[in-house]
């Protein structure tokens, strides 16, 4: 099965299932998991970031997309990528 079958399969899946299917593949990681750069919580070029972004958020809060926007965006993106 190629990775667009799986992902297809996956998202076809009910909510629960994709949660658990998420948590034991990042737990198949094992403790490398952070130190491969999968894991961004403690660079300080992500936590710079994540300040920038709160920062910009709370003078201009307009900037900001609510979840049901944010949840159609990614999910039309990932759609396109498995069907490229």
């Amino acid at each position: 099965m190629s990775t667009t079958e799986l992902l297809n399969a996956v998202l076809q899946l009910p909510i629960e299932d994709r949660r658990e299917l998420i948590q034991k593949a990042c737990e198949s990681l094992g403790d490398n998991f952070a130190e491969d750069g999968l894991l961004f919580a403690d660079s300080p070029e992500f936590v710079a970031e994540i300040k920038r972004r709160i920062d910009e958020a709370e003078r201009d809060p307009s900037c900001l997309s609510d979840w049901e926007e944010v949840r159609e965006e990614v999910r039309q993106r990932l759609l396109n990528r498995t069907l490229s």
